[in-house]
């Protein structure tokens, strides 16, 4: 029977309902086509949840699916994209900065972020997304009273495989689970039992989506690209062609990579031949070829035991195909090359510095995506440790500059003309602002007193002789400014 009326579940509304004292968006709050219905088909009507297989590896192969992971050159390509990720600095910054009290709640912040057990890993979890198209993270959250007070932190957390996770079409997430496994929640899907979290439970569990995409009508089988499509299902083919050429390479390699042995034998003697078979065939890693002997023809006794070489241009251009294929399957991944392998590129060449600039576009987006799942883990400890302070936002820096970058840029507006807030360079730079009469570090200009080694006269070795606002207190030294410098 079809359904003609989608149910409020269906369209979402269960999951997005306002509160009564607020009015409802234009359109009522529905979706204007509910996903599901977009497709061909529906695919789990019976669940209501999205079919299992959405990308391509999965449709082909439940077990390449699982292969591709270990495969040492997209392992490695994933590794060098998530590394630069995870090294990247990161801050909470309160919504109003100039208020003492989220400032203060933003460092505690931080901290409770900063304790979680193996932080770096955690994130590199939710990165795996970009090769699975989702994937999850389960924190295990207690009141900890170690610091005398009582604070929500994260004790401890374990990754959940993206093929893990289900989802219905309203978009409740849902874990496969152990078919005996029993909770109020728990349905039975096309791949299983699967425990679909409750609000609660929605409000800590985290999960990465990456590069949501949509299906064409007539594939309702890869609806589930909705919730994420990531690498492993566009470059599938090409690893499975790989997987291919060397299958056919090590053939090669077995059959004739050492070459033939030619074995004679008296034409027609049936016991000659069996004869040679059973002294040669026990040398393994050899091709034997029996060949019947016509003392009648000429043939002669050389030809008894012989070895014929084989040349290794096949094996070489099969090998060559493998090579590219690893390179077209690394290059997807990381969407460039010379950034983490060298290359000819040509004298005075500069598709080092470009792919350089690939490789800072390309960490700043994965580290933008991230923070969704981080900002809903940071959301939640600040309702438990911090009721009633605006929520702050947690960032990566994915835009700190180079500190020569910094300074060229610095020095050049400068000559220009252009005044520079300090709070923005040391803030650029990761400097922090100096704290009461804290000492500093500056370097000694060539025409300041202490550099020439004596004092000119009528200027004081400490205290402006001028208008006191004309001059600028840097540690123990009074600096007059002046469009050329600092000069005492």
């Amino acid at each position: 029977m079809v359904q003609q009326h989608p149910t409020l579940g269906d369209m979402g509304i269960n999951r997005l309902m306002p509160r009564d004292n607020e009015a409802l968006p234009l359109g009522g709050g529905m979706w204007t086509l509910p996903h599901y219905l977009t497709f061909v088909a529906w695919m789990n009507q019976a669940t209501g949840t999205y079919w299992w297989t959405f990308d391509e590896a999965l449709r082909d192969s439940q077990v390449n699916s699982d292969a591709m992971r270990n495969d040492l050159v997209i392992r490695d390509a994933l590794s060098s994209r998530y590394r630069s990720v995870c090294m990247l600095e990161d801050q909470v910054v309160p919504k109003n900065k100039a208020n003492k009290s989220e400032q203060f709640y933003a460092d505690k912040l931080k901290e409770i972020i900063a304790e979680i057990p193996y932080v770096q890993q955690l994130k590199r979890s939710l990165l795996e997304a970009i090769f699975f198209g989702k994937y999850g993270v389960q924190p295990l959250c207690k009141w900890d009273y170690s610091l005398g007070y009582r604070r929500m932190v994260i004790k401890d957390w374990y990754p959940v495989h993206g093929d893990k996770m289900v989802f219905k079409w309203d978009g409740t997430p849902g874990i496969l689970v152990n078919p005996f496994y029993r909770t109020p929640t728990t349905e039975f899907t096309e791949r299983g039992a699967a425990h679909f979290l409750t609000p609660a439970q929605e409000e800590i569990f985290l999960w990465h989506e990456f590069e949501r995409e949509d299906s064409t009508y007539w594939s309702p089988e890869f609806a589930g690209s909705v919730h994420g499509s990531g690498m492993r299902g566009r470059i599938y083919w090409y690893w499975w062609l790989r997987q291919n050429a060397q299958k056919f390479m090590m053939n090669f390699m077995k059959k004739a990579g050492n070459g033939f042995l030619l074995v004679g034998y008296p034409s027609g003697n049936v016991a000659a031949k069996n004869a040679a078979k059973n002294a040669v065939e026990g040398q393994e890693g050899n091709n034997v070829i029996y060949v019947p002997i016509n003392n009648q023809n000429g043939d002669t006794l050389d030809k008894v035991v012989q070895h014929v070489p084989t040349q290794m241009s096949g094996a070489e251009m099969q090998w060559t195909v493998v090579t590219g294929l690893n390179e077209l399957i690394r290059m997807a991944v990381l969407g460039e090359t010379l950034t983490t392998r060298g290359g000819n590129t040509g004298l005075g060449s500069n598709l080092g510095e470009q792919h350089g600039m690939t490789a800072d576009e390309r960490t700043k987006y994965d580290a933008v995506d991230l923070e969704t799942p981080l900002n809903k883990m940071l959301r939640f400890l600040n309702k438990k440790n911090c009721p009633g302070n605006p929520c702050p936002r947690y960032t990566l820096l994915a835009d700190k500059r180079n500190p020569g970058e910094v300074m060229d840029a610095a020095n050049f507006a400068l000559d220009a003309g252009m005044s520079i807030p300090q709070s923005w360079v040391e803030e650029t730079l990761g400097i922090p602002s100096r704290v009461g009469d804290e000492p500093v570090l500056a370097r000694i200009q060539p025409m300041q007193a202490t550099a020439v080694g004596n004092t000119p006269g009528g200027t004081p070795m400490v205290g402006p002789s001028g208008p006191a606002q004309m001059w600028r207190h840097v540690g123990p030294t009074y600096f007059l400014p002046t469009y050329t410098g600092y000069v005492v």
